[in-house]
């Protein structure tokens, strides 16, 4: 007696046809012809872009300046890093590792010019550098509001 068991290509397609509905994926058989867009489009409740609806947006409103500094009061806590931009300027590899101790560094800004203050790297402001109680400080003569290009 023989232990091989004789499968047809309809049975054959019909398993196949089975093992692809498993786990919620439909796969058509090889002899079912595949669906056309509008069933696909249908079976995934995408509707005929001819019937879509346009949007419907309300009109923007201006902010007051008491609406906007109650908005400003939930930002109030986050931190931001300062720093004090004396100057810049550019140099090779070769110059930085010919450096030593007493080695100076030109900047592209005057003495007694005023220097930058930047806000997690942007300029917010100008000033000029001021020493207390032997730290160094700034003295803010200028401030850039957001409108205002720098």
């Amino acid at each position: 007696m023989s232990d091989e068991v004789s499968i047809s290509q309809n049975e054959i397609d019909q398993l196949l046809g089975l093992a692809g509905s498993i786990g919620g994926i439909d796969t058509p058989s090889p002899s079912t012809p595949p669906p056309n867009i509008e069933q696909k489009r249908s079976s995934l409740g995408v509707q005929n872009p001819e019937s879509a609806k346009s949007a419907d947006f309300k009109p923007l409103t201006n902010t007051k300046p008491d609406n906007l500094r109650s908005e400003i009061s939930l930002i109030k806590d986050i931190p931001l890093e300062l720093s004090v931009e004396l100057g810049r300027t550019k140099t090779s590899i070769q110059e930085i590792l010919n450096f030593g101790l007493g080695t100076v560094v030109e900047l592209n800004r005057l003495a007694g010019e005023p220097v930058d203050l930047l806000a997690n790297g942007k300029i917010i402001a100008k000033g000029e550098v001021v020493v207390i109680d032997e730290n160094f400080a700034l003295r803010i003569s200028e401030i850039f509001n957001s409108k205002k290009s720098v």
